[in-house]
């Protein structure tokens, strides 16, 4: 039962992680389509990156046999999926229809349901791979999985959910620093621009800023939960601990400062005729 009750974990885990991963790339990019958008492929690797998480959750719990149980975890879905929407005669049917990728080629939805299937296959055997290394930092055991109490897993996908949600703005704010940067860099013309002299004198904090401050509440909330109680603290104050940092500071605060990152990179003069290449979103 133990096992069975690892691969439920990481279905369960999967579907929250996936799924907020994805709809936080959908709030970055102001996009109401339908499945998965018009950033597919974005959201294909989010949503692998989801998988991969939770069957790492799911394989430490396992312990026996991670590898298979992150596997099960990342299979499961795709294979009920296709039980249950299949038709009869044969053929997938999807009112879903993918924007072009390069070269005008436009992949059916038959074909990203597949490749999105054998994406999140690979990432639970990765993510159960993972699991058996032994360089965990938290203890993992019978009554432990990453120093956390198993009962409180049936609710930290709550919280994760909001974590997962911001990821994705989080990521794409380092990459937009780190390409105004170049972009800067090969145009002389905007060299001495007082805007871009004032973005990196305090601009460009802002625009690391949302990641840090995730990474650190994220830490922050995991460290009180998982050794709160054995450095003495009471319940209370590890749950206080818990929602400051964990919703403080890895929500509240992280959004504040991705409207302030984008309000600052909206300020900035570009060398180009049209979106810059750099500018997914």
């Amino acid at each position: 039962m133990g096992q069975v009750r690892s691969v439920f974990l990481g279905l369960w885990y999967a579907s929250a992680l996936a799924t907020s991963l994805v709809a936080g790339l959908k709030l970055l990019a102001r996009d109401d389509s339908p499945g998965l958008g018009d950033h597919y492929v974005f959201a294909g690797l989010l949503w692998a990156c989801g998988v991969g998480i939770s069957s790492y959750f799911a394989g430490l719990r396992s312990r026996k046999y991670p590898v298979l149980v992150g596997v099960l975890s990342a299979l499961l879905p795709p294979l009920l999926f296709v039980i249950l929407f299949l038709p009869r005669g044969g053929t997938l049917e999807f009112d879903y229809r993918p924007e072009p990728l390069a070269f005008g080629w436009t992949p059916t939805a038959v074909t990203v349901f597949f490749a999105l299937s054998l994406m999140v296959i690979i990432a639970g055997a990765i993510g159960g791979l993972a699991a058996r290394s032994e360089l965990v930092e938290y203890a993992t055991n019978k009554e432990l999985t990453l120093g956390v109490r198993r009962r409180h897993w049936l609710w930290l996908w709550l919280p994760m959910s909001s974590w997962a949600c911001a990821m994705p703005s989080a990521v794409y704010l380092c990459w937009l620093l780190l390409a105004s940067m170049w972009h800067w860099a090969l145009h002389p013309s905007i060299w001495f621009n007082w805007r871009w002299l004032l973005f990196f004198s305090i601009g460009a904090v802002t625009t690391y800023l949302p990641y840090t401050l995730l990474t650190t509440g994220i830490e922050g909330a995991w460290q009180a939960l998982a050794r709160g109680r054995e450095n003495g603290l009471s319940a209370l104050r590890v749950a206080m601990l818990f929602i400051g940092y964990g919703y403080g500071v890895a929500f509240f605060a992280v959004w504040t400062s991705v409207l302030l990152a984008q309000w600052a990179l909206s300020k900035l003069p570009i060398v180009s005729d049209g979106r810059p290449w750099w500018v997914f979103f």
